[in-house]
């Protein structure tokens, strides 16, 4: 059976800073499908509106990237009266499906609405991209997760020849989240004093921050790297739990942050030349908060405990539902063959224990095994490739847009 023709499609995304890998890799995979004749545009380039409300017209289908409906919707937001005129279908990816300070759920979601958009695709686990988005009407929710870049993300570097055992890039979780997994991994093997020693080389600072093909290269350099899911276990699509906290901090904070917020409220400021409050804009930031939230992880230790804001807010937390899901990271590693150390998860049925990762039990109990097996050079050969093949036969960015095209020709 022939397969449907491509779908003409416009692929907005926001170049507005570095970009993280996967902002590139789903970028690419439209602008080479062969399920996709995709034209990119970039929303914060000058002329950015004229050009999508002279074009908008034109497509089967615009696609909204995760750089688009993401840590800031300033971009898209100016945009909805142009897309709302489109004669095609809407599709939109959402970038952090968590509850983050400045970056709520709920906005995202009002935003969607707003864009009566046709279709989410979510990388969570579909059931909780239901529940996420499922008081949409008329949007149809997609799973569909990261994946890997093969031309990005390959083995360059054989195991013999790489110096680091066990190396992490990545940035913490702050302890607003609820959960901490992800610092207690990385924190437990850069603070053990292994016997026999392992070569470690762990950076969770702005610092070590690298581009997609430094991240690559990084990768390249290590036989292994300790990760968790990514996303949170208590998903909410009001915020409720997270703005109950923001505003528990801003109590604790107290009279600097009423000064602070009373200075950006001023009305003095708005008689400043329009450059000038730009600046000052640029300063002070959305909200005392929002701007705090820039630097997340040293705001909230500085303030609160994991332990103080888990008991107070999550531990007798009813009924959560889980966004916990895998992500571009897990298969950026699979793709440079850089065996992965993890608790254990579901990871969207992708990677199994113990199969495509080493798991590693949450109280450390299984370390000694653990590290046999990743010393044991056969065994640790035999995981990263079986685990290259898996993903390569089945979870590359060419692989999600062909799923994808199917899942819109069926609707």
């Amino acid at each position: 059976m022939s397969r449907p023709s491509q779908i003409r499609t416009l692929v907005l995304h926001a170049d507005a800073w570095t970009t993280m890998s996967y902002f590139d890799d789903w970028k690419e995979a439209f602008a080479a499908s062969s399920e996709f004749a995709a034209d990119t545009l970039n929303i914060c380039a000058p002329h950015g509106a004229e050009e999508l409300e002279r074009r908008v017209r034109e497509y089967e289908l615009i696609v909204l990237l995760h750089s688009a409906v993401g840590d800031t919707l300033q971009y898209i937001q100016p945009l909805v009266p142009g897309l709302n005129r489109r004669t095609g279908r809407l599709l939109s990816f959402i970038g952090n499906e968590v509850s983050l300070p400045g970056s709520w759920l709920a906005d995202k979601i009002a935003l969607l609405r707003d864009l009566r958009a046709e279709y989410v695709a979510t990388q969570l686990p579909l059931k909780a991209g239901e529940y996420l988005y499922g008081t949409l009407s008329g949007t149809r929710v997609l799973a569909v997760p990261h994946a890997l870049n093969p031309q990005r993300f390959r083995p360059a570097v054989p195991h013999a020849e790489r110096r680091v055992d066990v190396g992490v890039r990545s940035f913490k979780y702050f302890v607003l989240m609820g959960d901490i997994e992800r610092n207690r991994i990385i924190d437990y093997f850069a603070q053990t004093e292994f016997q026999p020693p392992l070569c470690v080389d762990i950076n969770t600072e702005k610092t070590g921050r690298l581009s997609a093909e430094g991240w690559a290269a990084f990768l390249n350099r290590c036989k292994a790297t300790v990760a968790t899911e990514a996303g949170t276990y208590y998903l909410e699509r009001d915020d409720a739990t997270m703005r109950r906290i923001v505003a528990f901090i801003q109590e604790k904070e107290g009279r600097g942050q009423a000064v602070y917020n009373r200075l950006r409220r001023s009305g003095a400021r708005k008689l400043l030349p329009a450059w000038l409050r730009g600046a000052a804009r640029s300063l002070l930031g959305l909200t005392a908060t929002e701007q705090k939230c820039r630097q997340m992880a040293g705001w909230s230790n500085q303030l609160v405990t994991f332990d103080e804001i888990f008991d107070r807010f999550y531990r007798d937390y009813p009924n959560p539902v889980s966004g916990k899901c895998i992500s571009s990271r897990h298969f950026d590693a699979v793709g440079c063959k850089t065996l992965q150390i993890m608790f254990p998860g579901d990871f969207n049925g992708i990677l199994k224990a113990d199969v495509h990762y080493l798991a590693l039990s949450r109280d450390f109990s299984n370390i000694d095994d653990v590290l046999a097996r990743f010393q044991d050079e056969a065994c640790r050969a035999r995981m990263v490739d079986e685990t290259y093949n898996h993903i390569l036969s089945a979870h590359t960015y060419g692989h999600r847009l062909r799923e994808l095209r199917d899942q819109l020709g069926a609707s």
